[in-house]
């Protein structure tokens, strides 16, 4: 950067291919620090639950989504949304708990390859509300199982390298992504699980990554 600075008195030049690398780097540090800073404002903020629906949750996923649609376009990736005949209650913070489920959609379109599938489904069951993705990946997490379910799942962990060109649909980096997930469903009282497993649903068996949340019921299915 020095070596191509041209100083005139009080101004500096550079050359474009170099200031477009900073406009880069100060617009990718400041989505982190926007993310840091929505992060602190969902720990510390007063939670809002409320009896929501299932299936409306559900229908208004697609219009949640939007933004993301037109990430997935561009890498070609399908996402398909669930539906359910039947219906039930949930007690939620409809607002924090749409940005978790932002936040898998991201992380499982992001580590997809291109022309890939990204399927959410969802089901009720033994009082439960179960949502959960599943995405194509390259190649399955490399270790001990158990353990790097576990390590995902942890504040700044990365078990794959940052990818480039999320910046407009991804409100966390770092590494944040799924602590802030696991954090919003374990205050909604459920569950948060992320595993490998193989698709064998087509003529080639897929490598796939599952992530699933469950969450109770109030009052009886419909």
């Amino acid at each position: 950067l020095q070596i191509s600075a041209v100083y005139e008195n009080d101004q500096c030049r550079l050359p474009r291919e170099m200031s477009e690398l900073l406009f880069q780097n100060n617009a990718e540090t400041r989505r982190v620090l926007d993310g840091l800073e929505h992060i602190e404002e969902l720990l510390h903020s007063e939670s809002n639950y409320q009896p929501v629906s299932v299936r409306e949750l559900l229908e208004s996923l697609p219009d949640r989504m939007q933004h993301i649609f037109e990430y997935c376009l561009q890498r070609r990736i399908q996402l398909n949304f669930p539906t359910l005949n039947r219906d039930a209650k949930l007690s939620l913070d409809r607002e924090r708990f749409l940005l978790a489920l932002e936040e898998l959609v991201v992380n499982a379109a992001k580590y997809s390859p291109d022309g890939g599938t990204v399927d959410i489904f969802a089901g009720l069951g033994h009082e439960r509300f179960r949502i959960g993705l599943k995405n194509e990946v390259r190649e399955p997490m490399k270790g001990e199982q158990g353990e790097l379910e576990r390590l995902v799942l942890e504040p700044f962990f990365r078990y794959n390298p940052p990818v480039s060109g999320v910046g407009g649909v991804e409100k966390f980096g770092m590494g944040l992504g799924l602590a802030v997930v696991n954090h919003v469903v374990l205050a909604h009282g459920g569950s948060f699980q992320l595993r490998d497993a193989q698709d064998h649903t087509g003529d080639q068996v897929m490598n796939s990554v599952l992530a699933e949340i469950g969450l109770p019921l109030i009052g009886e299915q419909s």
